[in-house]
């Protein structure tokens, strides 16, 4: 096992030092994409583990990210997970409310290799590309809001306009 500091140079440095004193893995499994990315590089600098494969966690999606990455044979995978704050929460809330919870919660993961990246690009683009019609018609609802408070504000005045003006026809009979 080799520590680094979670970043692509800190995990190289690391890597190196093992290497140096003879390691030879077949696999590298680091717990990001860029400490697999900055093995892997290593390696490659020192002309060695060039048969390896390299496995990377978060397969985030943009470019030179994990997904990327994999698509692109720069990493052999990436572990994609659900980080689980929504049942943290949930979790949290049965506890100081007293209600049951279960102890144990396995969250799912998914492997992504060159075979899936390019459909999780696209997935990834389709649901950036809802987001923000999501954004838009939230902001076309609020400037509806404000026109239909507006047009309610202007009728309202129109009608006590109108119900004044009918008081003093009525008076001046």
């Amino acid at each position: 096992m080799v520590e680094a500091d979670w970043a692509a140079d800190g995990s190289g440095e690391s890597f190196k030092k093992y290497l140096m004193d003879g390691g030879r893995p077949d696999v590298i499994f680091a717990h990001n994409d860029k400490m697999a990315f900055g093995a892997r590089l290593m390696a490659e600098n020192m002309g060695i583990c060039r048969d390896a494969e390299y496995i990377g966690v978060d397969a985030l999606v943009g470019d030179g990210l994990g997904v990327d990455m994999v698509e692109k044979g720069m990493l052999g995978a990436s572990i994609m997970y659900q980080t689980g704050g929504d049942k943290v929460a949930q979790v949290v809330s049965a506890i100081l409310s007293g209600t049951p919870y279960l102890r144990n919660n396995i969250l799912p993961t998914e492997i992504v290799t060159e075979s899936n990246a390019l459909l999780l690009k696209m997935q990834n683009s389709h649901i950036q590309n809802l987001d923000e019609d999501i954004r838009k018609l939230g902001k076309l609802m609020d400037s509806t809001r404000i026109q239909f408070h507006t047009q309610r504000r202007v009728l309202m005045a129109l009608f006590l306009l109108f119900v004044l003006v009918v008081l003093l026809l009525g008076a001046s009979i």
